[in-house]
């Protein structure tokens, strides 16, 4: 099924007065859109971000949702090339004129710089789960290979004909443990291990224009759908070749050159969405559009087939039956904010706080309570009652935390527990009343101190109080 959406041509026109203060009102974080996408370059996307296409001549990377609608330009760039998004969200973005990879938060914010000054021409980007980032160098015929925190682990290639060889690379791609180099120059794709040892290799030059399948006479990028298979577009032939990530051989194609809706123009990038479609960056059109649209079951592992239609695989969908494209989880508990009871979950043990401690047998009064660490001074036979104890339990689950309170005589060393005890819910989870009665008639002073389990089975003990009854004092 081939499905077709174009983004609009012109969002905004800049006038001169923009071009001149573009400096000063471009701040980080500004992801207002003052430009018109009018070169798309390059495109990326992981699941449940925006799309993002770099135009190396308007000096900017635009932001679209998944039905292609314009919603943020990140600007002040210069001549951006290659796009990838990090496993955290973050925008990576060879800046050609700058020589560079330059992160980004989704925000717009700069994070930091990687590869100054010694990126020839970060032609197109790829990040993997862990964070490596790869970066296919065409002028310096090689791809440069960086960690998670942004410093250089290896160049895999050189120049040349050979395996492992490349004469302009323009397009990388990482799956199942594997690295794909589209070698322009020699019109083929190469494969490596992460490691950077030549593994396979596969396409050659077109010259007859009958004889075109698994041939490229300009291949320009590559991508990998959700079936395991190859996509490689080729920007002279104005076509898309479908082919065997194992051995090259062909197995489907799509796209012809035009200029009406899904027509290919000089494309120069496309990439493959968690829904199975094709975005392809169509400079010779001057738009961004979806030319083509799979018919496989986009979640082979799901016998849902994402039954909430937001682009993630209900196998992996932290919640599978309400629509989350973005898996945001801010807790880190695998279950998603949209369908999470509770998001503050922080796996510590329960806090208690301890409120006034009062007589409920009297009318009167409040008992002194201390933490000193000396005896108390004067000794009174009386009755106790009544201790409010307030817990902030960050985990939060279906049952309710468990408490006791233990006492004992001063200058005991055993603990008596107490089993009375009443635990009250009071419509939120961090706040819970345990309400203790202990009648402790003709005796001197004691200490006490209580316990708490949450549903976890974290155990917290609290300080060691110790209570004397002294007489009364009017309620306040």
């Amino acid at each position: 099924m081939n499905k077709q959406r174009i983004t609009a041509a012109g969002v905004c026109q800049a006038i001169v007065v923009i071009v001149l203060l573009q400096s000063a009102v471009c701040l980080a974080g500004d992801l207002t859109v003052i430009h018109s996408n009018t070169y798309p370059t390059r495109a990326a996307q992981a699941t449940g971000t925006p799309i993002y296409v770099s135009d190396a001549l308007v000096g900017s990377v635009f932001v679209y949702d998944a039905e292609l609608n314009l919603t943020g330009e990140l600007k002040g760039l210069d001549s951006p090339l290659g796009v990838a998004v990090g496993p955290q969200g973050n925008i990576y973005v060879g800046n050609n004129g700058r020589d560079n990879v330059e992160v980004y938060s989704p925000a717009g914010d700069l994070i930091s710089v990687i590869g100054a000054g010694g990126v020839q021409m970060p032609n197109e980007l790829a990040v993997d789960g862990s964070g490596t980032l790869y970066v296919a160098d065409s002028v310096d015929n090689t791809v440069r290979v960086y960690d998670a925190n942004g410093q250089w682990v290896s160049n895999v290639g050189s120049s040349g004909s050979g395996n492992g060889q490349f004469s302009f690379p323009v397009s990388v791609a990482v799956k199942d443990g594997e690295l794909y180099v589209a070698d322009q120059g020699n019109a083929r794709v190469q494969v490596f291990d992460l490691q950077g040892n030549f593994l396979r290799t596969y396409g050659e030059m077109l010259v007859d224009q009958a004889d075109w399948q698994g041939k490229f006479k300009k291949l320009q990028s590559i991508a990998i759908d959700g079936i395991g298979r190859l996509h490689a577009l080729d920007s002279y032939a104005n076509r898309v070749q479908i082919l065997d990530v194992q051995n090259g051989s062909f197995i489907d194609s799509y796209g012809s050159f035009g200029t009406g809706p899904g027509d290919l123009n000089v494309p120069l990038d496309m990439l493959v969405t968690p829904l199975a479609e094709v975005v392809v960056a169509n400079s010779g059109n001057q738009r961004v559009e979806i030319i083509y649209t799979m018919d496989y079951p986009i979640c082979p592992n799901d016998p849902d087939n994402d039954i909430d239609g937001d682009g993630v695989c209900g196998d992996v969908d932290n919640c599978p039956d309400v629509a989350n494209s973005d898996q945001a989880d801010v807790d880190a508990d695998g279950i998603g904010d949209a369908c999470d009871a509770c998001n503050n979950n922080d796996d510590q043990p329960p806090q208690i706080d301890f409120g006034p401690v009062r007589s409920v047998d009297s009318p009167l009064g409040w008992i002194w309570m201390s933490q000193d660490s000396g005896a108390p001074s004067e000794v009174m036979a009386g009755i106790w009652s009544g201790g409010l104890a307030y817990v902030e339990d960050k985990v939060c689950c279906s049952d309710l935390p468990t408490g006791t309170w233990q006492y004992r005589g001063y200058g005991q060393t055993e603990w008596i527990e107490s089993t009375d005890v009443t635990v009250m819910h009071l419509g939120a989870w961090d706040t819970v009343i345990f309400h203790l009665t202990l009648a402790m008639a003709g005796q001197g002073p004691f200490e006490f101190r209580m316990t708490v389990t949450d549903c976890l089975g974290q155990t917290t003990y609290s300080d060691v109080y110790y209570i004397q009854p002294v007489g009364y004092m009017p309620v306040p």
